[in-house]
């Protein structure tokens, strides 16, 4: 499988914009069908926790810990 820049480029940005926003967690909704993008999220420690939205495509919600 070829890896997309974007997963070595944007997290680690991502990530450190917001800590130095103070930011502790970061959270996100998903749908279970979209296999590649569940992948990058898991690989870069997002885990899956209660619904905290009602996204109307969201079947799938996560979250990482910053600090």
């Amino acid at each position: 499988m070829t890896r997309n820049p974007l997963d070595v480029d944007v997290q680690p940005a991502v990530e450190a914009a917001a800590r130095e926003q103070e930011v502790t967690r970061l959270r996100l909704d998903t749908g279970r069908h979209l296999n590649e993008a569940r992948r990058l999220y898991a690989r870069n420690g997002y885990r899956e926790v209660p619904p905290f939205n009602e996204g109307r495509l969201a079947d799938q919600w996560l979250e990482k810990s910053l600090s």
